[in-house]
């Protein structure tokens, strides 16, 4: 098995943590949670991680030519928003990177949690289990991420980031 594989293999695994995570966050504390479908102040993502846009980029392919058309259309967005975002809806959820997934919950950053301030507004407390670290995250990322770089076929995941409008201009 190609490093390029195994590296997907434990992406998918990393997404299944953060999915089990947001499923216990959820099931304490939905009630102090306002994200929702719909809401998209976060959504100003600009580029990934090569493994996440390989994923984003082979999902756009799998998604047909409507979503593609859609997707186009917002290549060139001028308000900085994410290119993927129509409607307040993100075209590519199943597929969103890391970052979406965690943004707006409870991250432990640099020895102190932050998390969307219209979350657990009447909260004082926050049960740690319930925190995820945001630099064991990123690191775990990033180790995947370089064994993927190594023997990916197709050059353009070769790179540390990818800008989400290089993703679908080949496409388009």
């Amino acid at each position: 098995m190609k490093n390029s594989e195994i590296a997907l293999e434990r992406y998918r695994r990393l997404i299944a943590h953060v999915e089990a995570y947001e499923a216990a966050l959820y099931a304490k504390y939905a009630p102090h949670i306002a994200c929702t479908a719909g809401c998209d102040s976060c959504c100003i993502l600009e580029s990934v991680c090569a493994i996440e846009g390989f994923r984003m980029h082979e999902a756009l392919r799998a998604s047909g030519p409507a979503i593609l058309s859609l997707v186009a259309g917002n290549r060139d967005r001028a308000d900085g928003r994410c290119v993927l975002l129509l409607d307040g809806r993100c075209l590519l959820y199943a597929h969103r990177p890391i970052i979406c997934r965690t943004h707006g919950y409870p991250l432990l950053i640099e020895g102190r949690v932050d998390f969307c301030r219209r979350n657990f507004t009447e909260l004082s407390t926050i049960d740690s289990e319930n925190i995820i670290s945001l630099d064991a995250l990123n690191e775990a990322l990033a180790r995947i991420n370089i064994l993927f770089m190594e023997e990916v076929d197709d050059a353009r995941f070769r790179t540390d980031r990818l800008f989400l409008r290089e993703l679908i201009a080949p496409m388009s």
